[in-house]
């Protein structure tokens, strides 16, 4: 018994030590301009922090422990807390992920890679341009881990009707391994169903600073940084990664035959995109009135009720870890703000950035770009929007600097997890396929994150300003 207690103990490092850091911080004496419960909310914010980043225990144990330790330091009552929990925002995260298990369910992505494969015409450079379009179309409006899961198996197809020993056309396969990966991740901003991290700062906004942003005047801030991310993407995978010189003309011919075979598209999987389409134009027209999770719940009722997918399909497929985690990241932002945590810790960024003569307006930016991207690469971009949300919210009021500005700044630099496995769902879904090494994500990733900061900061400076 003792040895299995030493070995969990030993397995366990980071997470005792995360349960320790909480309870001590805690205890401490607040600084001054801090309350008791915003030092206790610091305490669960490092706790949550280090959790995420070692994954030592499973994920949903993290939700689970901010609801409990928030009821422990009476940060509120455990009725607030729990209501803290549900929103909007996690209805259209629910909602998002469930619409995509019904969309996978009816294999459409032998369809998506016909598309693709007709348009290349046997140009690796092409093959991957097509990679990265579809990916980036399809990852704005339904999540880049749902299109990353269908789109792999695609290019690994099409990786082995090249050459049967995938070493000997290596830089093929890493262009379109990161076709996919870059083109999701890259794309996933573009809309607020494209991402939960996305419907995180909505909520943020909604509830912290009553502001409401549709679904359209979302697109009209984000969708251009998508279109201009796509050449530029395209641009470092080519020049990172020199493709073999391989005629792939052949192995694609191969592929268009066995998707011709199965004939045009079905009743069934014409009445999926139909569903789809129809909860798009909701979320496009109606979001102001409906919210976001609403119609999300109407184009999943609808597959339910015409029987293009069981419940359990939706119950099997939906990672409700997620759903959790986000419902309690909103909340421990929530609390950040309400208990002046969130506050206290602008002003203390705010002191260090003074003191190296950094005020607001584009050094302001720069600042929050990049430290967004440098944590959302390290514990992947939904908990960095979740943590940082709340923290640059507040140092834009105090720097008299545009909320929606900062908000919008968060969200799409969370978006450049190009340097790392975890910085987003499609990096590690991608690396799973066994053709990418560790190493291969920072060759083409650093050129990608600089280039998108630089990207970033132009455009909040200038198109952005045109809406204000």
């Amino acid at each position: 018994m003792l040895r299995i207690v030493l070995y969990w103990i030993d397995t366990h490092t980071w997470f005792i030590a995360a349960i320790v850091a909480c309870v001590t911080i805690a205890n401490l004496t607040p600084p001054e301009g801090l309350s008791e419960n915003g030092m206790d909310v610091i305490a669960i914010l490092v706790m949550s922090t280090i959790i995420l980043i070692t994954a030592q225990v499973p994920l949903p144990t993290v939700p689970l422990l901010i609801a409990v330790f928030q009821v422990l330091f009476g940060v509120d009552t455990p009725k607030a807390i729990s209501q803290s929990f549900m929103s909007d925002s996690v209805f259209f995260i629910m909602g998002s992920l469930m619409l995509a298990v019904a969309i996978v369910h009816q294999k459409l992505d032998r369809r998506i890679a016909y598309m693709i494969l007709r348009f290349t015409k046997g140009s690796v450079t092409r093959l991957s341009f097509g990679f990265i379009i579809v990916c980036a179309i399809l990852a704005s409006f339904i999540g880049e881990h749902t299109v990353a899961a269908i789109m792999l198996p695609v290019a690994i197809t099409i990786v082995n009707n090249i050459d049967a020993d995938s070493k000997k056309i290596r830089n093929i396969s890493l262009i379109l391994m990161f076709s996919i990966a870059y083109g999701c991740a890259a794309a996933s901003v573009g809309t607020p169903s494209g991402g939960a991290r996305n419907a995180v700062m909505l909520d943020y906004w909604s509830r912290l600073y009553n502001i409401n942003i549709s679904y359209t005047e979302w697109i009209k801030y984000a969708y251009p940084i998508v279109l201009l991310q796509i050449p530029i993407v395209a641009f470092f995978i080519k020049i990172t990664f020199k493709p073999e010189n391989r005629d792939i003309s052949q192995a694609i011919l191969k592929l268009k035959k066995s998707v011709e075979k199965e004939g045009s598209l079905g009743k069934a999987e014409w009445m999926t995109i139909f569903i789809f389409l129809f909860t798009l134009i909701l979320w496009v027209s109606s979001s102001d009135r409906l919210g976001l999770g609403i119609p999300a719940f109407i184009g999943v009722s609808l597959y339910l009720i015409t029987g293009l997918v069981n419940w359990e399909n939706i119950n099997s497929g939906v990672n409700w870890g997620v759903v959790l985690l986000y419902g309690s990241a909103i909340s421990l932002g929530v609390a950040m703000q309400e208990t002046g945590a969130a506050s206290w810790m602008a002003n203390a960024l705010l002191g260090g950035m003074k003191a190296i003569h950094i005020g607001g307006g584009i050094p302001l930016v720069i600042v929050v770009v990049v430290i967004t991207m440098m944590v959302a690469n390290i514990m992947s971009h939904g908990p960095a929007v979740a943590i940082l949300g709340p923290i640059f919210l507040e140092l834009a009021v105090i720097t008299d600097t545009s909320i929606i500005a900062v908000g919008f700044v968060v969200a799409m630099a969370s978006s450049f997890t190009f340097m790392t496995i975890i910085g987003s769902p499609a990096n590690t879904i991608v690396f799973s396929s066994n053709f990418i090494r560790p190493h291969d994500f920072f060759r083409a990733g650093w050129k990608l994150s600089l280039s998108s900061i630089v990207m970033l900061v132009i455009i909040s400076a200038t198109y952005w300003k045109l809406f204000e």
